[in-house]
């Protein structure tokens, strides 16, 4: 089972506070890992989940990232090249969505890919969300 935890952008100072998110009314806190402080308010517009997974930095992968993903011999065609992915929430569970055909695969099949590998957020990196392929390969 995977741990829940949250992200967000603090309204006090900027920053990313990562931790267990509570609220009151329209204002949402995140209470830091490990902490006992209060929590800090964030911008609601910022907070997202992790997903349970990290990349192959062993950068954990939240909600609203943008990541390349890859597969290898178990992905046929779309799939197989690099792609440009937003991690996005659909409801019920979270889906890699590809940036330039906005096809996605649903997080319970993530296990076809072979890599992945955050280069930003939505939030803090907006012009990620252009299409624009990888040049170069990544490094294994």
């Amino acid at each position: 089972m995977r741990e829940i935890k949250f992200r967000g952008i603090r309204i006090d100072n900027g920053k990313w506070i990562y931790g267990w998110l509570f609220g009151f009314k329209e204002t949402l806190f995140i209470l830091e890992f490990p902490s006992l402080n209060p929590g800090f308010p964030v911008f609601p517009e910022t907070v997202v989940q992790s997903i349970g997974l990290e990349d192959e930095k062993g950068v954990e992968i939240y909600g609203g990232d943008i990541v390349y993903c890859w597969g290898g011999e178990f992905c046929q065609g779309f799939w197989e090249r690099q792609n440009k992915c937003i991690v996005e929430w659909n409801g019920i569970g979270f889906d890699f969505v590809d940036i330039e055909s906005n096809c996605g695969i649903g997080y319970g099949f993530v296990d076809i890919f072979y890599h992945f590998e955050v280069i930003g957020n939505k939030y803090e990196n907006p012009e990620l969300m252009e299409y624009g392929g990888k040049e170069e390969e990544p490094n294994d």
